[in-house]
């Protein structure tokens, strides 16, 4: 068997159709999909029956709510594929995807394979497409020294626009974390520090929908923050494995982070304005626990946009320490 095609589920019945078809409906039909259902409370499990009945190829595990990470890790236990491929139960993939990849491991026997994906906007439409510079395979020094240039154009952290080798990931004892946001970049990141040789795709096969109502994006979580700053630390630990200078990117995504829960709570219409203050007293401590209390950062910031982002988080943050000074 080829490909093993994983398939977490959690109450997306409004999109599960789409994405179960999207995979039976390969052009190589050598595949087998496990589906582990997460505790779904709502109406994806007569889906999957359905589907099920009519499909030999397809692993079905109904569990209690464990998470996306056990869900995962079970399902890679059970996996009988040469190869291995994510996917969210609520996106959909191209009908020529894994026989295309298919042919790339003919030729080159990847370790793990990156190729293009399209991100839609559920509130606005807009479209962003993403891809590698070019269709090539790269020795292990030739990924860290185009290390960069891949982290620009295609995302390293999702799982969903990779193919893995599976000996590869039991050579390497890859697993997913116990995390609820990140978990799939911490695993890549274990795959980054081993990998032998990647092929890249110069081809958008993957479709994601994002800015969904309800996203948990337009929440606020301290626990999330928490979760995503590891995320950063795991990136700066592989960097130094790979012996790469990461300080503007790691600086560039903790400016991100901040900026991003800063926004949120300003924006929380249902937050007075105290609440909101003591929830960016949370924000504040953190930011000077990671040393970014310091205008002077700004200059090894080079893109504009981070610039402003990081300018606008000192100046909440100070504007914050005024206002209770003041109130004190």
């Amino acid at each position: 068997m080829k490909f093993s095609v994983i398939m977490p589920v959690y109450n997306v019945q409004e999109y599960l159709d789409r994405s179960i078809m999207s995979v039976l409906s390969q052009s190589l039909q050598d595949i087998e999909l496990i589906i582990i259902n997460d505790g779904s409370t709502d109406g994806s499990h007569s889906i999957i029956d359905y589907y099920l009945k009519k499909d030999i190829r397809i692993k079905y595990i109904q569990q209690d709510n464990k998470g996306v990470s056990e869900s995962r890790n079970l399902a890679l236990s059970l996996a009988q594929g040469e190869y291995v491929y994510f996917i969210d139960a609520d996106d959909y993939i191209e009908k020529d995807l894994l026989q295309d990849m298919d042919n790339q491991i003919e030729e080159f026997h990847p370790d793990i394979i990156f190729f293009g994906y399209e991100m839609e906007s559920i509130r606005s439409g807009k479209k962003i497409i993403k891809m590698p510079h070019e269709t090539s395979h790269f020795s292990r020094n030739e990924f860290i020294n185009n290390f960069h240039l891949i982290e620009h154009n295609v995302d390293i952290n999702s799982l969903w626009n990779k193919v893995y080798n599976k000996k590869f990931l039991d050579k390497i004892s890859a697993i997913f974390p116990a995390m609820s946001v990140g978990e799939d970049a911490v695993f890549n990141y274990q795959c980054f520090k081993r990998v032998s040789n990647v092929t890249l795709v110069r081809q958008k096969y993957y479709h994601y929908s994002f800015e969904r109502p309800g996203s948990a994006i337009n929440t606020i979580s301290f626990n999330r923050m928490e979760q995503r700053l590891k995320v950063v630390t795991e990136y700066e630990r592989l960097c130094k494995v790979l012996q790469i200078n990461s300080q503007e990117e790691s600086l560039i995504k903790k400016v991100n982070i901040f900026f991003s829960e800063i926004k949120t709570i300003l924006s929380a219409g249902y937050l007075s304005n105290t609440e909101k203050s003591e929830k960016l007293i949370i924000i504040k401590d953190e930011f000077i626990r990671y040393h970014l209390f310091n205008i002077m950062m700004i200059f090894e910031i080079r893109t504009n946009k981070s610039k402003v982002k990081f300018i606008f988080c000192l100046f909440v943050l100070s504007m914050l320490i005024k206002w209770r000074i003041r109130n004190d």
